[in-house]
């Protein structure tokens, strides 16, 4: 039988709020309804292996138990769990989700999140906001901007990808090895799917509750572009001028962030290489209620509800 691996982190600064958050999701987890939705979806509660990330958090890799002491990384804690995945089960047939367990994402998108990767057309799944992001206006624009760069590199519309929900199936982990460490998680699953010509598909999601920053920071940002310019592999001119494109049409980024782009560490990059976009061959569907044409990406929205809904 196949399995599935939940993994939602519950940071806060406030262990309290951690493990209230981590109470929801207990609750909400061994509930009589999630039973039933998980059996009506043809599994049973033993096929799912969830896990609740806090500091509290314990984790078993190879035979090794970790335990994260103090604040625990995003991107640390899923790669562990996917090798463990990969040193300990037989990773094809199974299923891999994760989503934020702040209450923002709702707990039952993990139901809609399954029932996509259910069809054979589909390994990965991203959950994609609409107008309402949850985070502040400045951190929305530039996550914007951080999908553009990697929109720009690779010749597709991105509409989301950074909301703190997705699963694929384990199937393509051979495919995609992540190495991110923080919240840049998320960047690197996309890239890593779109170097490895994995087709995307997006599902709409509601956010509930009010903006908020969680336990994102400045630090972060300048962690989150490191990592993308590295993968982007262009220099800082070549991104100055992507910048300029984005700025035209969306407006400037935050001072803090232009500077933050001026003055990190740049790689040198070869102008022939530079130049490659690594287009993909336009391959694309216009479903009913799209409002973009997406070049690899299936969007499910119009045929489905949102995530989380009924």
């Amino acid at each position: 039988m196949s399995k599935v691996f939940l993994i939602s982190p519950v940071f806060s600064s406030d262990i309290n709020v951690e493990r209230e958050r981590s109470k929801n999701l207990r609750e909400w987890f061994i509930s009589e309804k999630t039973t039933k939705e998980i059996e009506e979806l043809g599994f049973s509660r033993d096929d799912v292996e969830s896990h609740f990330v806090g500091r509290e958090y314990r984790s078993e890799s190879a035979g090794i138990e970790t335990v994260y002491v103090g604040k625990v990384e995003k991107g640390t804690v899923i790669r562990d769990k996917i090798s463990g995945i990969i040193n300990k089960e037989n990773i094809y047939g199974n299923y891999f989700i994760c989503f934020d367990g702040d209450g923002q994402i709702p707990f039952d998108s993990f139901f809609g999140i399954i029932k996509q990767l259910l069809r054979e057309d589909i390994d990965i799944i991203l959950a994609c906001r609409a107008s309402k992001y949850g985070i502040s206006d400045i951190r929305a624009n530039i996550e914007k901007f951080e999908l553009f760069l990697l929109s720009s590199k690779y010749g597709v519309y991105l509409p989301d990808g950074q909301c703190g929900c997705w699963g694929f199936k384990t199937d393509i982990l051979e495919k995609i090895p992540l190495i991110a460490k923080s919240f840049e998680v998320e960047l690197d699953l996309l890239s890593a799917c779109l170097r490895n010509r994995i087709f995307l598909h997006y599902m709409y999601t509601a956010i509930e509750g009010d903006d908020q920053e969680s336990e994102f920071n400045p630090k972060d940002h300048e962690k989150k572009l490191s990592f993308l310019i590295e993968r982007l592999e262009w220099s800082r001119e070549f991104v100055f001028k992507r910048y300029d494109e984005y700025a035209k049409e969306h407006g400037e980024l935050p001072e803090g962030y232009v500077e933050l782009l001026r003055t990190i560490d740049w790689p040198d990059v070869p102008v022939e290489k530079e130049n490659q976009f690594n287009h993909f061959i336009p391959t694309y569907k216009l479903l009913p209620g799209c409002l973009k044409r997406c070049d690899i990406i299936e969007c499910v929205c119009s045929s489905t509800p949102a995530l989380g809904k009924k």
